[in-house]
């Protein structure tokens, strides 16, 4: 599998490989089939891609699980088709907190001198 950008936006239906009409086991399923497939620890050789894409299967997952947040998440899509922008979600947070891991940390009290 070739890297994928970082930066692209996702569809999570599209990371799930599910549609917009599943229901609640047909979501569950494919989250667990790719949970397993994907799990850094079945990937030992891509163990970095293989974190990042199980991050974001989670994240996907999250949005999808439940009726109630599938509405909510199709309204949204809707509502950024109709501003004009691009109809599917970046979502970065998975990414923000991996590249925090890695990230110096700063100093609580940078402006004050004792």
């Amino acid at each position: 599998m070739a890297p994928e950008n970082l930066t692209t936006p996702v569809c999570y239906y599209d990371v799930l490989q599910v549609t917009p009409r599943s229901g609640d086991d047909e979501i569950k399923r494919a989250y667990r089939r790719l949970a397993m497939v994907y799990h850094p620890d079945m990937n030992p050789q891509n163990r970095m891609m293989a974190e990042l894409r199980f991050r974001l299967i989670n994240e996907a997952y999250a949005h999808l699980k439940t009726r109630e947040k599938r509405l909510r998440y199709n309204l949204n899509q809707k509502a950024r088709a109709a501003a004009g922008n691009d109809n599917r979600v970046v979502s970065p947070s998975w990414f923000e907190q991996f590249a925090a891991f890695f990230r110096a940390p700063r100093e609580q009290n940078s402006g004050s001198k004792a």
